[in-house]
C-alpha cells in the first residue's frame, strides 16, 4: 500500500460526531503497519533497506516459482557450491576445473607443438629484407639485418627491428647459420648450440657436420615460438675468408 499521510488528532475527533473519522485514521495506520509486516503479502519497500551493519537472518526456502529471492547458505550450497559446480562441469569432460585452471601452467603443457603452446612458423612463411654478413678471414663474422619483414602463413605481417651480431673465435672454414624470428621477444636471433656450435656466441655450425647435427639445428630453428628465416642450412652458409654476402631468406613458392 502507498505511504499514509499524517493527519493530526483534533478536538472534534473526541466527540460522537468525530468518532468515525478517528476510527478511519486509526484503521489506516493499523493497515499500513500490517502491510509493512507482511500480513497482507510481500512488504513493498519504497527505498533501500539500510541494515547499518546488521545481518538479515532467518531466511526461509523460497516458494516454488520465485526466482529473485535472497538465499540462506543452507539453501544455496546444495545448488551453487564449488563441489556442486565441479560435478556439473566434470560431467561434460574429465577434470574440467583442473584443466581450465592449469592451461597456462608450464608444468602441465606439452613440450611439443599443441594448441596450448605458442606456435612458431607454419611453413611456408615469406621473408623479405636483407640479412647480410662481412667476414674477417680466419677470425670472425658480423651479421647485419635491415628491413626484414615476415609474412606469416595467415598473410599477416611482422617487422623485425634492424640489428647486428658479431661472432668471434672462428677458423677459416665453411659454416652454416640458422637465423629465426623469436615470436616471444620480437627479435632476430640464431640457433645457439654449446655442444656442436663454434664461436662466441656458439651459433656457427661447421658445414661438414653430420646430417644428424644439421637436421637437429633445423628442427631448433623451426621450434615453438620461432619462425625460420631460411629454408635450409645452405640458406645462410658462409666461408670465413674475408668476404661478404647475404643469406637466402625463405620465399613462398
Amino acid at each position: 500500500m502507498p505511504p499514509i499521510n499524517f493527519r493530526p488528532l483534533q478536538k472534534k475527533h473526541l466527540t460522537p460526531e468525530g468518532y468515525a473519522e478517528f476510527a478511519d485514521m486509526w484503521r489506516e495506520a493499523i493497515q499500513a503497519i500490517n502491510s509493512q509486516m507482511g500480513a497482507n503479502g510481500p512488504a513493498a519497500m519504497y527505498n533501500d533497506l539500510n541494515m547499518n551493519g546488521h545481518n538479515v537472518i532467518g531466511l526461509g526456502t523460497p516458494a516454488a516459482g520465485v526466482t529473485n529471492a535472497a538465499l540462506s547458505q543452507a539453501v544455496a550450497d546444495p545448488k551453487y557450491s564449488t563441489s556442486v559446480q565441479q560435478t556439473a562441469m566434470e560431467a561434460v569432460g574429465t577434470k574440467m576445473l583442473q584443466t581450465t585452471r592449469r592451461l597456462n601452467d608450464g608444468t602441465q603443457q606439452h613440450t611439443v607443438s599443441t594448441d596450448l603452446n605458442t606456435q612458431g612458423s607454419v611453413p611456408p612463411s615469406n621473408i623479405t629484407g636483407t640479412l647480410s654478413y662481412t667476414t674477417v678471414s680466419g677470425a670472425s663474422i658480423t651479421w647485419t639485418w635491415t628491413s626484414v619483414i615476415v609474412q606469416r602463413a595467415d598473410l599477416s605481417y611482422v617487422g623485425i627491428p634492424n640489428g647486428t651480431l658479431a661472432v668471434t673465435g672462428l677458423a677459416n672454414s665453411q659454416y652454416d647459420f640458422f637465423p629465426y624470428y623469436d615470436t616471444r621477444l620480437g627479435i632476430l636471433s640464431f640457433v645457439a648450440d654449446s655442444t656442436n656450435g663454434t664461436g662466441a656466441p656458439p651459433i656457427a655450425i661447421l658445414s661438414s657436420s653430420s646430417s644428424t647435427i644439421i637436421s637437429t639445428e633445423l628442427q631448433r630453428q623451426n621450434g615453438d615460438g620461432r619462425i625460420a628465416l631460411t629454408a635450409s642450412a645452405s640458406g645462410a652458409q658462409v666461408t670465413i675468408n674475408g668476404g661478404s654476402g647475404s643469406a637466402t631468406l625463405r620465399s613462398r613458392s
